[in-house]
C-alpha cells in the first residue's frame, strides 16, 4: 500500500487527484498507475482501470485468483467490474469512496454459476495517509468536476474542512 500512496503523491505533485493503484501478480508488481485525467484528458482513465488493463496484457491466464489490486481509493463500479472481469482474487484499498465506491457489489449481487467471481475486499488500509493526500489536494483549490467530486467525497467522509463546496455536474 505504501507504493500506491507514493503513486498518489506523484499525481498530487503534478497537480492531479491523488489516487494510485497497482496490480500484484505472483508477488510482483505487474502494473501501476496514478490519476492523470487532467493531463491525459479523460475522466475514465482511473488508475485502477489503467493498471488492470496493463496487467491483463501481461498475466494471460496464469495466477489470476492469486493476483491483487491495491488502490488508495475504494474502486468505483467500473473498476470493480474490471477487477472481476480479470478474475482477480483480492482488492485492497485505503480510503472509502462514499459517493461511488463499489466494494459492496458482492453483497448486493451474486454472479451466475460459472460467471465472474467477486474478489475478496479489504478496506481501510493506510486510510489516514490517503485521506491526508485528499485534504492536501483540496487545499490547492482545484476546480472542475473532478475537484467537485473530491470535495463532496471529503465532506461525506465527515471532514467538513475537506468540503470545498463544489457541485458535481
Amino acid at each position: 500500500m505504501q507504493r500506491t500512496l507514493a503513486l498518489a503523491r506523484r499525481g498530487l505533485d503534478e497537480g492531479e487527484l491523488p489516487i494510485g493503484a497497482l496490480v500484484v501478480i505472483d508477488d510482483t508488481v505487474a502494473a501501476e498507475a496514478y490519476w492523470r485525467g487532467d493531463q491525459e484528458g479523460g475522466v475514465l482513465r482511473h488508475p485502477e482501470l489503467v493498471a488492470l488493463l496493463e496487467a491483463d496484457a501481461i498475466v494471460g491466464s496464469r495466477s489470476r485468483l492469486q493476483s491483487c489490486l491495491y488502490t488508495t481509493l475504494e474502486p468505483c463500479l467500473m473498476c470493480m467490474g474490471a477487477a472481476m472481469s480479470l478474475f482477480l482474487g483480492r482488492v485492497v484499498y485505503a480510503l472509502d469512496a462514499p459517493l461511488d465506491g463499489a466494494s459492496h457489489v458482492g453483497t448486493e449481487w451474486t454472479p451466475g454459476t460459472g460467471s465472474y467471481r467477486v474478489p475478496d475486499v479489504v478496506g481501510g488500509i493506510c486510510r489516514d495517509e490517503a485521506e491526508a493526500l485528499l485534504h492536501e489536494y483540496l487545499a490547492t483549490g482545484p476546480v472542475g468536476p473532478v475537484a467537485a467530486w473530491a470535495a463532496r467525497t471529503g465532506a461525506l467522509l465527515g471532514r467538513a474542512d475537506l468540503d470545498a463546496g463544489g457541485q458535481i455536474p
